[in-house]
């Protein structure tokens, strides 16, 4: 059985200020292919790094050929002056047994994954990946990542997360 509920003596939601969270904006979004040029020399320098670590495996050259060619996606967040704060890189791997949406190079600018950015970004990935057919997020990155993707839902493996969206399906 539920309780009544019962006003509080003497408060009124109508006097009460409303306390305003001064957390930035952001706008996630997949860059379309014949959009890459368009954004590519401020999305360079922010991709370098997670390509610099890739031990020869990868380019900026060749990056660039996977973006332009869609075998990648590139996805960039913007803050509430339209400046690109983050920039990722994406593409989908079919295993055996299910697909999954794949997060291969990510950089932004310093501090960034302090910010309500990280949650944004994951959410935009997570929302496109089941709309796409994926059952999972996953998510090379180094350990500096731990606490964002932990509390993002996903679970570390060595240094590398992943996320079932499933669902149940």
């Amino acid at each position: 059985m539920r309780p009544e509920l019962k006003p509080v003596e003497g408060l009124s939601l109508s006097d009460m200020a409303l306390q305003k969270v001064n957390i930035p904006e952001y706008t996630v979004t997949l860059v379309p292919e014949n959009y890459i040029n368009t954004i590519w020399d401020d999305a360079k320098p922010l991709l370098m790094g997670g390509v610099d670590k890739s031990n020869n495996r990868w380019s900026i050259e060749t990056l660039y050929y996977a973006l332009m060619q869609g075998e990648q996606h590139m996805w960039v967040a913007f803050d509430e002056d339209k400046n690109i704060t983050s920039v990722l890189t994406t593409q989908f791997i079919t295993y055996p047994t299910k697909l999954s949406l794949a997060v291969q190079f990510a950089g932004g600018l310093e501090g960034q994954t302090s910010t309500s950015i990280f949650d944004c970004v994951l959410d935009r990935l997570e929302t496109f990946a089941a709309e796409s057919g994926c059952t999972c997020v996953e998510f090379w990155g180094r350990k500096g990542f731990a606490p964002w993707m932990r509390e993002a839902g996903y679970e570390e493996t060595s240094v590398f997360y992943e996320k079932d969206i499933s669902h149940g399906r």
